[in-house]
């Protein structure tokens, strides 16, 4: 990946390149390269920006676009920093990085009961209770991949929360993940 590609734009150039198009350029980019799973489906375009400060001015400036891939197991899809492929293009319109995260599949181990909703959110109250205030901005389903230095030997239905908190006047965020199963074949990392 060659950074200096992905965050120089000069200031008097902008970023033109439609969602559209940076999805077509990954595609084709994936396509060509042979490095794009079968299970893999197209999830969404992120920018890169910097804060630009000239003459007292302070602006955000978008110097690139990320064109992101998940997986999609039987048509659920899989959650979480794992299974997830990104190409970054510059303002010229050149793949400039790629970074692939995907963990091969051996086998289902079995058939499970999910727990329902309503459960996976009793218990994700139950472990943060020090917060004033606390809102779910975004909660997905699927099978959960862990993050590349965290070790896993199964994919599992999970819950994913996305939470702002409020404690004392200031306010955060984290992520929390809570099995979908009752029993779970291992613990996620944290």
């Amino acid at each position: 990946m060659d950074l200096s590609k992905i965050w120089l734009c000069p200031l008097d150039v902008s970023f033109s390149i439609t969602d559209a198009e940076a999805r077509a350029i990954a595609e084709e980019f994936l396509k060509r390269t042979g490095l794009r799973p079968k299970d893999s489906v197209f999830y969404k375009v992120s920018h890169s920006k910097v804060m630009v400060v000239s003459e007292g001015e302070k602006w955000e400036k978008i110097t690139g676009a990320t064109v992101i891939f998940r997986r999609q197991i039987d048509g659920i899809p899989v959650i979480g920093p794992g299974s997830v492929i990104r190409v970054y293009i510059n303002h010229e319109k050149e793949v400039v990085g790629f970074y692939k995260l995907w963990r091969e599949i051996e086998k289902t181990v079995g058939i499970a009961k999910i727990i329902s909703l309503n459960s996976a959110i009793e218990k994700a109250k139950t472990r943060r209770s020090r917060a004033d205030v606390a809102r779910v901005d975004k909660l997905e389903f699927g099978y959960f991949a862990q993050g590349e230095a965290d070790r896993q030997r199964y994919f599992q239905p999970a819950y994913l929360f996305c939470i702002t908190v409020e404690i004392r006047g200031a306010k955060g965020g984290y992520v929390d993940v809570i099995s979908g199963l009752a029993n779970p074949l291992e613990a996620f990392e944290r």
